[in-house]
């Protein structure tokens, strides 16, 4: 299938500037470690991810927009749904959510809230993206993947492909705009690009002590900051409301395609609540 990103495209925004070097050793989706592809990368993120989610609204905006054009009853994948940030949302919208994690320890955090209020129609899937066949998953009405798709061990683009392979009747992916090159193409096959929205994130990360940041150093690159490391850190640190912020925002950009030939409620649903 051919590329479905063209070629890179830099984007700017007032206010917004990128992780220095030292700051994207903190976002745990950066993408920078050397075995961010493996499975038990993520085993050992997932303590800092819950923490980043309790303290940052990463997702605020970006919810609402994949819940407005989703109905009730629809047949949903999330590719690498970590904790549930968005599986969960769009369970209470009423859909039939599969949850396609292979982390144990991201597992752990959805079960950690499901045991809270067990749902129905709410599976969760053990297998890597690579490792599903595309049996498993036809007949889907959406599938969605957030910050996922090029942690696999693919890689972005052939993650990509493969979703649309599957034919499901839309695809939505968000992802920060460094893990892919450019603006998506208006047409995939039998797929044509319905919306996109660019917004700028907090991707900000918190921590209660300088211990607790080195400690995130260690784990995310496996092996303790040097002296200087730990001074550059230190200058990047604000300390706010009890704790050490390591303040940055990131820019995303969020597609919706829809497979040509669909329902006409799923189609009119999906023009009428597009973002404009």
């Amino acid at each position: 299938m051919a590329t479905v990103f063209n070629s890179y495209v830099t984007t700017s925004h007032e206010g917004w500037r990128p992780p220095t070097p030292f700051m994207a050793f903190f976002v745990s989706m950066t993408g920078s470690a050397p075995n961010f592809r493996t499975v038990a990368f993520w085993d050992a993120q997932a303590p800092w991810q819950q923490a980043w989610l309790a303290h940052c609204p990463y997702h605020r905006d970006i919810i609402p927009l994949v819940l407005a054009p989703t109905l009730p009853g629809w047949r949903v994948l999330d590719i690498g749904a970590g904790s549930g940030i968005l599986a969960l949302p769009l369970h209470q919208r009423g859909c039939r959510v599969t949850a396609l994690e292979p982390s144990r320890g991201m597992r752990t955090l959805l079960h950690q809230t499901l045991q809270e209020n067990p749902p129905a129609h709410f599976d969760i899937d053990h297998r890597t993206w690579e490792q599903v066949p595309l049996s498993s998953y036809r007949g889907y009405d959406l599938m969605v993947a957030c910050n996922s798709l090029h942690v696999t061990s693919w890689g972005f683009s052939r993650a990509l492909a493969k979703i649309f392979r599957a034919a499901p009747r839309h695809v939505c992916v968000i992802s920060e705009n460094r893990f892919f090159n450019g603006p998506p193409r208006p047409y995939v096959g039998k797929f044509y690009l319905r919306w996109q929205r660019q917004l700028t994130a907090d991707s900000s990360v918190a921590y209660h002590s300088l211990a607790e940041v080195w400690e995130h150093f260690h784990c995310h690159w496996g092996r303790p900051p040097t002296a200087a490391e730990q001074a550059a850190l230190a200058q990047e640190l604000t300390y706010q409301g009890e704790h050490f912020w390591l303040k940055q925002q990131t820019r995303l950009t969020i597609c919706w395609w829809s497979r040509r030939g669909g329902s006409k409620r799923t189609e009119n649903n999906a023009r009428r609540t597009a973002p404009h």
